[in-house]
Protein backbone atom coordinates (compact mmCIF):
# COMPACT_ATOMS: atom_id res chain seq x y z
CA UNK A 1 0.00 0.00 0.00
CA UNK A 2 1.76 3.50 -0.75
CA UNK A 3 2.34 6.15 1.90
CA UNK A 4 -1.04 8.54 0.89
CA UNK A 5 -2.88 5.60 1.44
CA UNK A 6 -2.04 3.89 4.17
CA UNK A 7 -2.47 7.17 5.83
CA UNK A 8 -5.30 8.25 4.70
CA UNK A 9 -6.84 4.52 5.53
CA UNK A 10 -4.99 5.09 9.71
CA UNK A 11 -7.20 8.47 10.02
CA UNK A 12 -10.06 7.64 8.20
CA UNK A 13 -10.71 11.26 6.50
CA UNK A 14 -11.03 9.85 2.79
CA UNK A 15 -14.70 11.87 2.07
CA UNK A 16 -13.58 14.95 4.09
CA UNK A 17 -10.10 15.18 2.22
CA UNK A 18 -12.33 14.75 -0.88
CA UNK A 19 -14.07 17.73 0.07
CA UNK A 20 -10.95 19.63 0.67
CA UNK A 21 -9.84 18.93 -2.51
CA UNK A 22 -13.11 20.61 -4.51
CA UNK A 23 -12.74 23.37 -2.28
CA UNK A 24 -9.11 23.33 -3.29
CA UNK A 25 -10.17 23.26 -6.76
CA UNK A 26 -12.50 26.43 -6.52
CA UNK A 27 -10.85 28.22 -4.62
CA UNK A 28 -8.42 28.35 -7.37
CA UNK A 29 -9.93 27.64 -10.57
CA UNK A 30 -9.74 31.20 -12.28
CA UNK A 31 -5.44 31.05 -11.82
CA UNK A 32 -3.60 28.46 -14.28
CA UNK A 33 -2.48 25.48 -13.25
CA UNK A 34 0.12 24.93 -11.56
CA UNK A 35 3.66 23.89 -13.56
CA UNK A 36 5.43 21.86 -11.21
CA UNK A 37 5.15 20.13 -7.86
CA UNK A 38 6.59 22.71 -5.66
CA UNK A 39 3.68 25.01 -6.95
CA UNK A 40 1.09 22.70 -6.21
CA UNK A 41 2.32 21.91 -2.79
CA UNK A 42 2.67 26.16 -2.46
CA UNK A 43 -1.25 26.20 -3.57
CA UNK A 44 -2.06 23.56 -1.03
CA UNK A 45 -0.06 25.11 1.78
CA UNK A 46 -1.54 28.47 1.04
CA UNK A 47 -5.01 27.22 0.97
CA UNK A 48 -4.15 25.47 4.13
CA UNK A 49 -3.16 28.17 5.60
CA UNK A 50 -6.31 30.91 4.92
CA UNK A 51 -8.90 28.21 5.22
CA UNK A 52 -8.85 27.43 8.41
CA UNK A 53 -11.76 27.92 10.13
CA UNK A 54 -13.73 25.91 6.97
CA UNK A 55 -10.57 23.09 7.47
CA UNK A 56 -11.68 23.14 11.17
CA UNK A 57 -15.58 23.17 10.58
CA UNK A 58 -14.93 20.01 8.11
CA UNK A 59 -12.54 17.95 9.87
CA UNK A 60 -14.96 18.03 13.36
CA UNK A 61 -13.92 15.94 15.49
CA UNK A 62 -11.40 13.82 13.79
CA UNK A 63 -7.99 13.50 14.75
CA UNK A 64 -6.58 15.89 11.90
CA UNK A 65 -8.78 18.61 13.54
CA UNK A 66 -5.65 20.60 14.79
CA UNK A 67 -3.38 23.51 13.71
CA UNK A 68 0.11 21.55 14.50
CA UNK A 69 2.54 21.32 11.22
CA UNK A 70 2.14 17.74 11.22
CA UNK A 71 -1.35 17.32 11.12
CA UNK A 72 -0.85 20.36 8.32
CA UNK A 73 2.00 18.04 6.61
CA UNK A 74 -0.59 14.91 7.01
CA UNK A 75 -3.64 16.79 5.06
CA UNK A 76 -0.96 18.81 2.14
CA UNK A 77 0.50 15.19 2.14
CA UNK A 78 -3.21 13.43 1.16
CA UNK A 79 -4.36 16.82 -1.07
CA UNK A 80 -0.85 16.71 -2.68
CA UNK A 81 -1.84 12.96 -3.59
CA UNK A 82 -5.03 13.83 -5.28
CA UNK A 83 -3.18 15.90 -7.28
CA UNK A 84 -0.46 12.96 -8.42
CA UNK A 85 2.19 14.60 -6.28
CA UNK A 86 4.00 11.98 -3.86
CA UNK A 87 5.03 13.05 -0.67
CA UNK A 88 6.31 11.50 2.20
CA UNK A 89 6.39 13.33 6.06
CA UNK A 90 9.55 13.93 7.81
CA UNK A 91 10.91 15.83 11.15
CA UNK A 92 14.05 17.17 11.08
CA UNK A 93 16.58 14.94 12.71
CA UNK A 94 17.56 17.89 15.00
CA UNK A 95 16.34 17.06 18.58
CA UNK A 96 15.59 20.54 19.62
CA UNK A 97 13.30 20.52 16.65
CA UNK A 98 11.81 17.54 17.24
CA UNK A 99 8.21 18.18 17.01
CA UNK A 100 8.47 19.99 14.03
CA UNK A 101 6.89 18.26 10.52
CA UNK A 102 8.03 18.63 6.88
CA UNK A 103 6.88 17.11 3.26
CA UNK A 104 9.50 15.35 1.31
CA UNK A 105 8.85 15.45 -2.60
CA UNK A 106 10.96 15.66 -5.90
CA UNK A 107 10.63 17.26 -9.53
CA UNK A 108 10.70 14.77 -11.74
CA UNK A 109 12.85 11.99 -10.21
CA UNK A 110 15.44 14.93 -9.21
CA UNK A 111 16.99 14.59 -5.66
CA UNK A 112 14.49 14.57 -2.71
CA UNK A 113 13.39 18.42 -1.95
CA UNK A 114 12.66 19.54 1.64
CA UNK A 115 8.73 21.49 1.45
CA UNK A 116 7.80 23.17 5.03
CA UNK A 117 4.10 23.88 5.62
CA UNK A 118 5.49 26.05 8.43
CA UNK A 119 8.35 27.80 10.35
CA UNK A 120 11.44 28.54 8.80
CA UNK A 121 13.02 26.50 6.23
CA UNK A 122 16.67 25.55 6.17
CA UNK A 123 16.48 21.53 6.90
CA UNK A 124 19.00 19.77 5.03
CA UNK A 125 18.99 16.63 7.69
CA UNK A 126 16.06 14.87 8.30
CA UNK A 127 14.24 11.54 9.45
CA UNK A 128 11.40 10.24 7.10
CA UNK A 129 8.24 8.66 8.60
CA UNK A 130 6.84 5.92 8.31
CA UNK A 131 2.92 5.99 8.20
CA UNK A 132 2.86 4.41 11.79
CA UNK A 133 5.44 6.55 13.00
CA UNK A 134 3.11 9.20 12.01
CA UNK A 135 0.07 8.03 13.57
CA UNK A 136 1.61 7.77 17.16
CA UNK A 137 3.34 11.34 17.07
CA UNK A 138 0.23 12.30 16.02
CA UNK A 139 -0.94 10.68 19.21
CA UNK A 140 0.88 12.90 21.51
CA UNK A 141 1.67 16.06 19.71
CA UNK A 142 -1.78 16.72 19.29
CA UNK A 143 -3.77 16.57 23.08
CA UNK A 144 -0.23 19.09 23.52
CA UNK A 145 -1.56 21.51 20.73
CA UNK A 146 -5.14 21.48 21.62
CA UNK A 147 -4.03 22.43 25.33
CA UNK A 148 -2.29 25.34 24.19
CA UNK A 149 -5.33 26.38 21.93
CA UNK A 150 -7.36 25.72 24.55
CA UNK A 151 -4.95 28.36 26.90
CA UNK A 152 -5.46 30.51 24.48
CA UNK A 153 -9.11 30.29 23.95
CA UNK A 154 -8.93 29.34 20.39
CA UNK A 155 -11.31 25.89 21.30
Amino acid sequence: MDYSNELERMFGVRQHVDTLGALLDNNYSNLPKPSNNYQILRRIRVFLSRKKDERRQLLGETNLNSTDCLTLAILANLMAARKGVQTRIARPDKLTKYFHAMLIYSENDEQEKVFNLSGRGGYKHYVILTPKEVETRLGYIKPVIDFANYVRGRK
